[in-house]
């Protein structure tokens, strides 16, 4: 795969803080050993569906709801395999039709993933471009969506700058994100998005997947600096079912990268109301509601007006990959059968944890580590 920047050397300073954004930052040269993940053979590339261990149809994936502290940490939830307890923090799969659970490790195993069983070291899931990271700040029971736009980097010599744990690496990728704690323009930037690398902390052995940091640049100082997190922050992961392993054609980094640029060069500032709006609105769109080619095309005309509302966290993976889908049609009706495809919601009514519940019944596979 290739990536959107080029790799510079790095000078960090240190310094605490307790928000993170991600902001100006680079892809370094992946030359650490990775794998990617198995081939999952179901026919039809993305068709990731994890079924019902009780009723046998299609679970979708499960997080945290926004605001609901109570429902999510007050009612016990067990997978209907293993019965291990499944706690508010938890990513999971749900049956709507007869309410069972089931854990991401016995989902992988459904699916035909591998399962980590062994203390041996090995290579980590690669994070490729289209990926959606879930940061877990739990405020307000709620998860932040972060958009992967390059590969992963690994270097060492991170460990000791961030006093990692013996065993615990530190992966990094390039992001792009929106926030209500600062904007692109913070880090002298001309977008209200914000864009850099994420810092994650891999612990292999207690299969672990926790935000430590980022790398951003200071407009006063003129120098990069590493972030630290006050505290680490878990991360749930959206692997996209473009990916190759999945039977998928693979992403069009090209156009990828066109419409990232796109969609920080039209951006605006993260909005309340927005958020608001999410959380009473949300919406699935179905393919069967947009039968005629007509339909279609008033359909990406919506997209598009969306696509001008101000964001939230999950309105960045939503919009960008709209754009993508329609630089990559040949029409605008086949563009939007894409989106109905996989990314079938609006990007003004769309929460992290629906985005997740949605996505996840579209072939997007939902994980809570970087273990492969």
């Amino acid at each position: 795969m290739g990536t959107m920047s080029s790799r510079r050397e790095l000078s960090p300073s240190i310094r605490l803080v307790s928000s993170i954004g991600y902001a100006d930052g680079k892809v370094y040269d992946p030359a650490a050993k990775r794998k990617t993940r198995m081939a999952v053979r179901h026919g039809y590339f993305g068709n990731n569906a994890v079924k019902c261990p009780s009723c046998a149809k299609p679970m979708t994936g499960k997080i945290a709801r926004e605001g609901l502290w109570c429902t999510t940490n007050c009612c016990t939830k067990s997978c209907h395999e293993c019965d291990t307890e499944l706690l508010g923090e938890h990513a999971m799969y749900e049956c709507h039709d007869c309410t069972a659970y089931q854990c991401i490790q016995c989902s992988r195993q459904q699916l035909g993933l591998p399962v980590v069983d062994s203390d041996e070291p090995s290579p980590p899931l690669e994070l490729l471009p289209g990926d959606v990271l879930l940061a877990w700040p739990n405020v307000v029971n709620a998860h932040h969506a972060i958009l992967v736009t390059g590969e992963m980097f690994r270097d060492p010599g991170m460990d000791p700058i961030l006093e990692v744990p013996p065993g615990v690496e530190v992966w990094g990728c390039a992001t792009v994100e929106s926030t209500g704690m600062e904007t692109g323009r913070d880090c002298g930037d001309n977008s209200w998005w914000v864009k850099g690398d994420i810092l994650l902390a891999r612990d292999q052995v207690a299969g672990t997947c926790e935000l430590v940091g980022d790398i951003r640049y200071n407009p006063e100082t003129e120098s990069e600096e590493i972030n630290l997190a006050l505290k680490p922050l878990p991360v749930k992961i959206l692997l996209h079912p473009l990916r190759r392993e999945f039977g998928g054609p693979g992403l069009d980094l090209r156009a990828f990268e066109g419409a990232v640029q796109q969609s920080l060069e039209k951006s605006q500032a993260w909005n309340v109301l927005t958020c608001t709006n999410a959380l009473i609105q949300g919406h699935e769109l179905q393919e069967s509601d947009f039968p005629s080619a007509e339909s279609l095309a008033t359909l990406m005309d919506s997209f598009e007006a969306e696509w001008d509302k101000p964001p939230i966290c999950s309105s960045v993976p939503i919009k960008v990959w709209q754009r993508y889908f329609l630089a990559t049609s040949q029409s605008r009706e086949e563009a939007a059968q894409k989106i109905l495809a996989y990314m079938p919601c609006y990007c003004s009514t769309t929460t992290p944890a629906f985005l997740t519940t949605v996505l996840s019944g579209r072939g997007w596979v939902l994980e809570d580590c970087l273990e492969p």
